[in-house]
């Protein structure tokens, strides 16, 4: 990408001098955007990472027609004397964008524990979507997704070995409600919950809302989506309650693995 932003940067005052400045800077602006969507929905197709190395190709071509043609633009509209600053301003705020735009996100992705609930996986999602939507199937909608978050080993290890899970959820305005303890259960490669009560119990009516939330357990913190789980779990899961807390006894177990309890399961 180096290399051909160096070549292409040499092209770009004759492009511009040829056919206008809005030009290269309209095609450049534009593979940019191209590249870097196409770098995220490879990212979410796990796609090798000689296909990403490709993809940044247009990201650089786009750069080397935008910039030195937009800071040619910006320079040649201001007083000889103040050519300096006003190519220094322009640069000083390309970079800062760049800077923040990487600190950002980059903690977005790394941390979501410390950012509002559900904006990580909702970032995801799109990806998700986008993978999709390139393969020619239906975007799914983010309530009905069959992930409800990006488990490492350990966290499921965790918190699915852990007694209870604190579980908040997230209220209309985004604000968050009164936490519950509940139990938690693996199974596979997601986590599910139970309100022995059915879906009229408070703190699952309260899931519905907006389908977010955050939990504690087994030492891990973490924003997760609230969703409904597949049907053909349902027995897994009750055997899953029966084996984790058999010790607590029936009158404890056998509620959660009543038909009431196993409509008002959340993964």
């Amino acid at each position: 990408m180096t290399g051909l932003t160096a070549c292409v940067t040499l092209l770009a005052p004759r492009a511009a001098a040829r056919f206008g400045p809005r030009v290269p800077i309209a095609v450049g602006q534009f593979l940019i955007v191209v590249g870097l969507l196409a770098l995220a929905v490879s990212v979410a197709l796990q796609a090798p990472v000689l296909l990403l190395a490709l993809l940044t190709i247009p990201v650089g071509f786009g750069s080397a027609l935008a910039i030195p043609t937009t800071t040619a633009l910006l320079v040649g509209s201001v007083p000889t004397d103040r050519a300096g600053a006003a190519s220094g301003v322009l640069n000083t705020c390309r970079q800062l964008g760049g800077a923040l735009a990487v600190a950002v996100f980059g903690a977005l992705v790394a941390h979501p524990e410390r950012f509002c609930p559900g904006h990580a996986t909702q970032s995801r999602h799109c990806c998700s979507a986008a993978a999709r939507h390139h393969r020619g199937q239906p975007a799914t909608p983010w309530k009905r997704c069959s992930r409800m978050t990006a488990w490492t080993a350990d966290e499921l290890s965790r918190i699915g070995t852990a007694d209870e899970l604190r579980l908040t959820s997230s209220r209309k305005d985004g604000t968050q409600g009164k936490p519950v303890t509940i139990w938690v259960v693996r199974a596979g490669d997601n986590l599910y919950a139970r309100a022995f009560k059915g879906r009229s119990s408070p703190w699952f009516r309260g899931t519905q809302v907006r389908h977010q939330g955050h939990i504690q357990a087994g030492g891990v913190r973490k924003d997760v989506e609230l969703l409904d789980p597949e049907p053909s779990v349902a027995d897994a899961l009750d055997a899953e309650y029966r084996s984790k807390y058999r010790r607590h006894g029936s009158p404890h177990v056998d509620p959660m693995v009543s038909p009431q309890a196993r409509e008002a399961t959340l993964k």
